[in-house]
């Protein structure tokens, strides 16, 4: 029938959604280059997939603050997470 069924879990609310094509995009397992230093400060990188990890970066920052923030990805959640870092002055 190419449509999905849109489930809103906040309103309650079901909408079928129609469609000509459908890309179903997992995402990825998250990388951490090997970058010089970091080793010996591991509790200070962090990466961002799920909500615990932002919860473990949201944990960093309150105990330790963070004067400066490096941010190594360029894809959706790397810029969200720039613009964010931006808007807190972080």
């Amino acid at each position: 029938a190419k449509t999905v069924l849109l489930r809103d879990l906040i309103k309650g609310e079901e909408t079928n959604v129609s469609y000509d094509n459908l890309v179903i995009s997992t995402g990825a397992a998250p990388f951490i280059p090997p970058i010089k230093g970091t080793e010996q400060k591991m509790e200070h990188v962090h990466v961002l997939r799920t909500l615990n990890d932002m919860k473990a970066i949201k944990a960093s920052v309150n105990r330790e603050g963070a004067g400066r923030v490096g941010i190594i990805g360029a894809g959706y959640i790397g810029l969200e997470l720039a613009e964010t870092s931006l808007s807190l002055s972080l």
